[in-house]
């Protein structure tokens, strides 16, 4: 039976060697850790052998990744998760990741929020000197148009499809480390939107690149306000048109009965998860 953890992240311990983009890692522990990595996900995941075409092309790949880490001797923090993330990419399941070294206090966000649609992104929320531009959708970030970095995303971020791909731009297309990672040479300490109206007409807008735990203070931001009134309890449901035909239904989180054994067994607060 698969131990049953509720999410599957794992950041390899040689990660814990450094800090600054550049540390040298020795290749055997890299190679030593990697297996470790390959033992957690066959006992974590329910099937990591299917999308890669089956159990023998599956330990190929891995074979081929950890040959390939020795001879670009490969020793950096950074370039060793960015490695697994396309080893891992082929999983499509949107949960198994690996973190990479991030330095501390280092990521700035551009102070903005998009709105995932059918065709595209909009802007949700702004400073307030730029509310006329809620609404507005995204055509480019610093002149990469967005089908571009759409592509980019989904060869760094862990995804479950295209949906998926377009939530974490959502978050992350004002992201330092995130626009560092899909546009080539980004560097400064703002980033260059272009945004295109109802009518069709392009505006260039610039927004300063601040500190994380200023991102979403809400002081001076506009925002959209959604027309609905929806549910906020779980499992509770309304009608969103006149006639009854479209509802709106909240289920927030489920687990396995798997999942509360393994906490209670473990000395967790399950009770809480559990009500």
């Amino acid at each position: 039976m698969k131990k049953p953890f509720t999410a599957f992240l794992i950041t390899l311990a040689v990660f814990t060697a450094g800090t600054a983009k550049g540390t040298a890692l020795p290749v055997d522990s890299i190679h030593a850790d990697f297996r470790e990595f390959i033992r957690y996900l066959e006992e974590t995941h329910p099937d990591p052998y299917t999308p890669y075409g089956g159990r023998p092309y599956f330990y190929a790949t891995a074979r081929n990744f950890t040959e390939s880490i020795w001879t670009d001797s490969v020793t950096d923090c950074n370039e060793l998760a960015r490695r697994i993330t396309q080893f891992l990419l082929p999983l499509g399941d949107g949960h198994t990741g690996i973190s990479q070294m991030k330095p501390k206090g280092k990521n700035r966000y551009a102070p903005i929020y998009l709105k995932q649609l059918s065709d595209g992104l909009a802007v949700a929320l702004i400073p307030d000197s730029l509310k006329e531009c809620l609404g507005y959708t995204i055509t480019a970030v610093n002149n990469i148009p967005l089908d571009t970095l759409i592509i980019r995303t989904g060869s760094v971020a862990i995804t479950e499809n295209r949906s998926g791909i377009m939530k974490h731009l959502c978050w992350n297309i004002g992201s330092e480390n995130f626009l560092s990672q899909t546009i080539e040479g980004f560097e400064g300490d703002s980033v260059d939107f272009t945004l295109k109206d109802k009518s069709g007409h392009e505006h260039g807008i610039r927004l300063p690149l601040i500190p994380s735990t200023d991102r979403f203070s809400y002081k001076n931001y506009a925002r959209i306000k959604s027309e609905y009134k929806l549910p906020k309890g779980n499992m509770e449901y309304c009608f969103i048109d006149d006639k009854g035909k479209s509802a709106y239904f909240r289920f927030n989180t489920t687990y396995s009965r798997d999942c509360f054994d393994y906490m209670k067994s473990n000395g967790w607060d399950y009770e809480s998860q559990l009500w």
